[in-house]
């Protein structure tokens, strides 16, 4: 393990227990055993760091979604819903930090996250769908752009701080996004119900 990645193991480590405001660059260099020189030197700042770590973390969500997608012992309806599931950062041990995406101060942080769930997940997704297509549980056209419209509304509208506020617009935003997901698919209506009880 290279010194970058000991310092970002122990920054999610201390962020995990003391949250992302109480975590300063002394705590973790002296956590790692550096000076905060050294610290500076793999890191300019405290959001570079967590920039870094947060790039780390997503690409750990993306590796669980891709070896999920690939589990053939599972039907493929219940591999999408596995790996929709996944991605739920309220069930995440990173949960203080990834929440920490939505403050106002990390607008940019936010942004970026939410392109590389663009740019990874829809393809993890269509070779699921490519699957069900061919076990005639799908009948989706274009089952990659199908998966970018899905996640792009996942990103863009059930993440968002107001919906998430709302426990009860939270669940109406996700019947309906099973709803048109299986109208997308093709899919046979309340497919996927019985995986989310």
């Amino acid at each position: 393990m290279t010194k970058k990645e000991d310092i970002l193991k122990v920054a999610r480590k201390l962020f995990q227990e003391q949250g992302l405001s109480k975590t300063s660059t002394n705590d973790i260099a002296h956590a790692v055993g550096i000076s905060r020189g050294t610290l500076y030197y793999h890191f300019e700042s405290k959001e570079a760091l967590i920039n870094a770590l947060v790039d780390w973390i997503s690409q750990e969500i993306f590796q669980v979604a891709r070896d999920l997608s690939k589990n053939t012992e599972w039907p493929p309806e219940e591999r999408f819903i596995r790996v929709l599931t996944s991605l739920n950062v309220e069930t995440s041990k990173d949960d203080d930090l990834l929440k920490n995406l939505n403050h106002p101060d990390n607008l940019l942080l936010h942004v970026k996250v939410q392109q590389a769930m663009l740019r990874e997940i829809p393809p993890i997704l269509a070779a699921i769908v490519e699957d069900g297509n061919k076990t005639g549980v799908f009948q989706a056209d274009y089952p990659l752009e199908a998966m970018e419209t899905l996640v792009a509304y996942v990103v863009c509208v059930i993440d968002e701080d107001e919906v998430q506020a709302d426990p009860l617009l939270v669940q109406r935003k996700i019947q309906s996004l099973i709803k048109h997901t299986e109208l997308m698919l093709g899919a046979k209506e309340g497919l996927f119900q019985s995986y989310l009880n």
